[in-house]
């Protein structure tokens, strides 16, 4: 990989470190200044840094904005072209020097690293971003929200700050993703136009993934979402638009517009969140869609997600742009999944188990710090594997996992029929802090 140099101010030291850290995991070579030598000047010691690297990050910051060296060195990037210009959590975009500001910028998310990476294999590879920042950007400056939304979301540094159930929650993806059904490998193949749709390429395409609550439809698009986007697809989760509020739909739309044109990106993936709900926004970006849907384009993929699949089979009759979009070879309602509960066998067990080792030092700590009780170290009974194997309560991956958070807290879970909800209101309950234990169960 490249050789990158951060230029940064010492008041983010902390920041400046996990950003190294992170790109060295990615393969890159790093110099910022704890690599002087006390021996020499740092004056050439800094030139012969910047006159070898294969691209100068600089984090704009308070002190960074103040910073005379930080400037030359900045300008020194864009004398060699090699400038990827970031900004740390919290420091607007309006406060870096003026000079500087129409550069294109990205905020620096160490959770989120897809957007920078794709910014740095560009100039790493001698092709200069365009100065202009793109309108998706440009709207997340002025509104505070991301069009293409991860949705990861770091646990807070002090895991005593949330309840134990807060950790099944999909945006904190604290397992590994098991993908049990093939479901996201049969996505990925779909984005990328390979394996089973490798002979029936479509720039442009849309699905429609439903089914009940608990069985990982965000989970799973949360993991496709980060995966594309470690690709350099522009990937996400699609916000709800608010309503009312006209110069922001516009730019939004323009936006969203952009984004389906860009040709700077193997992709694009919008993914909307209770589709069932928002309708009408469904059939404008089916519109959209078609306009852009041409030869030449990256791929475009826009995947729904709803409860159910009623809502749409009227939509689909009544919309062209729908049909012509969301369409399938031999599928009367168009590209639909139903997402199935997990089979019995070994691939609930495998959910069950990644839960539970990747819960174990996280609810450690809680018990620590008295939010759970002192953690179980009792494996877990045979008789409760194979309940949890073949029992129909637990074909959804939620009541897995719930079960993985439960055994460690020392229920046994024996003869427990109670449905995934009621475990997740009642049993969890018992484990919270001032809990008098586990509630009474109803026979089986």
């Amino acid at each position: 990989m490249g050789h990158v140099f951060i230029s940064y101010s010492s008041r983010h030291r902390d920041l400046t470190r996990s950003f190294a850290e992170r790109l060295e995991e990615e393969g890159y070579r790093v110099w910022w200044d704890r690599e002087l030598e006390a021996w020499g000047g740092y004056e050439p010691q800094i030139r012969e840094a910047l006159s070898t690297t294969s691209a100068v990050v600089v984090i704009w910051s308070p002190g960074a904005a103040a910073s005379d060296y930080v400037r030359a060195e900045v300008r020194a990037a864009l004398r060699l072209g090699r400038l990827v210009n970031l900004r740390a959590p919290d420091f607007p975009v309006d406060e870096v020097p003026l000079d500087f500001r129409e550069n294109h910028m990205l905020p620096l998310d160490i959770d989120d690293m897809g957007p920078i990476l794709k910014t740095m294999r560009t100039v790493w590879e001698g092709r200069v971003p365009q100065g202009q920042t793109p309108a998706y950007s440009t709207y997340a400056e002025d509104f505070g929200e991301n069009l293409f939304d991860p949705r990861h979301r770091a646990l807070p540094q002090d895991i005593a700050m949330v309840t134990p159930s807060v950790l099944l929650q999909a945006p904190f993806e604290v397992s590994e993703f098991v993908d049990a059904t093939g479901i996201l490998a049969d996505l990925m193949d779909w984005c990328r136009g390979a394996g089973a749709h490798a002979e029936t390429p479509r720039p442009t395409a849309g699905r429609l993934l439903h089914g009940p609550g608990g069985l990982g439809k965000t989970r799973t698009m949360i993991e496709a979402v980060r995966r594309l986007r470690a690709e350099g697809w522009l990937a996400g989760f699609l916000p709800t638009p608010i309503i009312g509020d006209l110069p922001r739909a516009k730019l939004r739309h323009r936006a969203l517009e952009q984004a389906m044109a860009a040709t700077d990106t193997p992709g694009t993936m919008m993914v909307l969140d209770y589709a069932e709900a928002r309708g009408t926004e469904v059939i404008e970006l089916a519109r959209m869609a078609r306009r852009h849907d041409r030869a030449g384009l990256p791929q475009l993929r826009i995947v729904l997600l709803s409860r159910g699949a009623g809502w749409w089979q009227e939509i689909y009759r009544t919309e062209p742009e729908i049909q012509v979009v969301f369409n399938r070879r031999g599928a009367p309602q168009g590209d639909v999944i139903a997402v199935e509960p997990l089979p019995s066998g070994e691939c609930r067990l495998a959910v069950f188990d990644a839960m539970r080792d990747a819960l174990k030092p996280v609810l450690a700590k809680q018990a620590e710090a008295g939010r759970f009780p002192p953690l179980s170290e009792q494996p877990v009974a045979p008789d409760r594997r194979a309940r949890l194997a073949q029992d129909s309560a637990y074909a959804r991956p939620l009541a897995l996992q719930m079960e993985a958070l439960l055994s460690l807290g020392g229920e046994d879970g024996g003869g427990d029929r109670r449905s995934p909800r009621e475990h997740s209101r009642a049993r969890t309950a018992a484990l919270a802090p001032g809990s008098r234990g586990p509630r009474p169960r109803r026979p089986a």
